[in-house]
């Protein structure tokens, strides 16, 4: 069993705490959502003057949803690699300026392992070739990624997604879903699929998965503490097998309805399933996406989960057992193939 990291294959043994789910160079600049009191700042840059701004709608200034600095990466994800995270999932899509050739500079330079990952993420950033290919196409391209390396780079991705899903599951999205079942099956590769924060989609596409074949034992569902706690919506995921992700620590955007959750809340959600016995099917991230979210413009940073959220979970009694299911464990397990 091996895990593929963008500098070669490792044992699942030697992955360390992983933070599961995290964009390192990244491109979600189609989401500006122009602020109707400032337009102007639909080209401003992050800066002291919009971080005010910024704090309650993260959308509204296109700068904050690029991030484009290799170097500045480096810094980040060495702070992330001395607070003790071993490994990076970055799930950046092509779409959304997936660079493997820079994760790999990013991982030498860092001593970070580094995830990266096949397959296309939401219909509204599909190139529009999508809807004339074929499911076997789109699963022959990425197979061929997984197998043979993405481009001329070497580098092999690690996991398919994180797959897009929006509001309502797109056709294209569908055949997207399907293909990546059976690499799943056929590979025992994982799987990751992204859910619109205020949409209640999980249950649709681990249908569509599993009825293509899919072992849902090692596919994910993202983003389950972005938007809202309801523990039947989670029962009825975790009956499946599938693993669900609390990926979103960090994302307090106080007056968006997409990100409105404190990472009190968070927690708080996340010791509920615990005593309900679900520690392993838990996976735990950040996704950093935004320069407001980098210490470098006044964030937490990529290591917030270990620097800041462990120690409050053990301030509300989560025990080293439980966190190390979490973070060492169980994507171990998911990751090898």
């Amino acid at each position: 069993m091996k895990v593929r990291t963008v500098t070669g294959d490792v044992a699942p043994e030697d992955l360390g705490p992983t933070d599961i789910h995290e964009h390192i160079l990244y491109d979600l600049s189609r989401n500006i959502e122009a602020d109707p009191n400032h337009p102007e700042l639909d080209d401003a840059s992050v800066s002291t003057e919009t971080l005010g701004i910024i704090s309650h709608n993260p959308l509204a200034v296109r700068d904050n949803l690029v991030l484009s600095d290799e170097m500045l990466a480096v810094d980040e994800l060495v702070a992330c690699r001395r607070a003790g995270i071993g490994t990076v999932v970055d799930v950046t899509t092509p779409e959304l300026g997936r660079n493997v050739a820079a994760l790999k500079r990013i991982s030498q330079a860092t001593g970070l392992r580094i995830v990266a990952c096949t397959g296309s993420y939401i219909q509204a950033y599909h190139s529009p070739e999508m809807t004339a290919l074929s499911v076997e196409e789109i699963t022959e391209r990425m197979r061929k990624e997984i197998e043979e390396g993405i481009g001329d780079t070497g580098v092999r991705p690690g996991i398919i997604g994180e797959l897009g899903t929006s509001a309502k599951i797109h056709p294209d999205e569908q055949k997207v879903l399907i293909a990546a079942a059976r690499l799943n099956r056929s590979l025992c590769a994982p799987l990751m699929v992204h859910t619109d924060p205020q949409s209640r989609m999980a249950p649709a596409a681990l249908s569509i998965l599993e009825r293509a074949g899919a072992d849902l034992g090692k596919v994910s569902i993202c983003h389950l503490d972005s938007a809202f706690f309801e523990p039947e919506y989670y029962e009825e995921i975790l009956a499946t097998g599938a693993y669900i992700e609390f990926d979103t620590f960090g994302e307090n955007f106080c007056l968006h309805p997409n990100y409105g959750p404190s990472d009190l809340d968070r927690v708080k959600a996340l010791c509920r399933l615990l005593e309900r016995g679900y520690s392993r099917q838990i996976l735990l991230g950040c996704d950093v996406c935004m320069k407001s979210r980098l210490h470098r413009y006044g964030g937490w940073g990529y290591d917030h989960l270990l620097t800041n959220v462990v120690p409050a979970m053990r301030r509300l009694g989560i025990g080293t057992a439980e966190l190390d299911t979490m973070l060492r464990d169980n994507p171990r397990e998911y990751l090898a193939f």
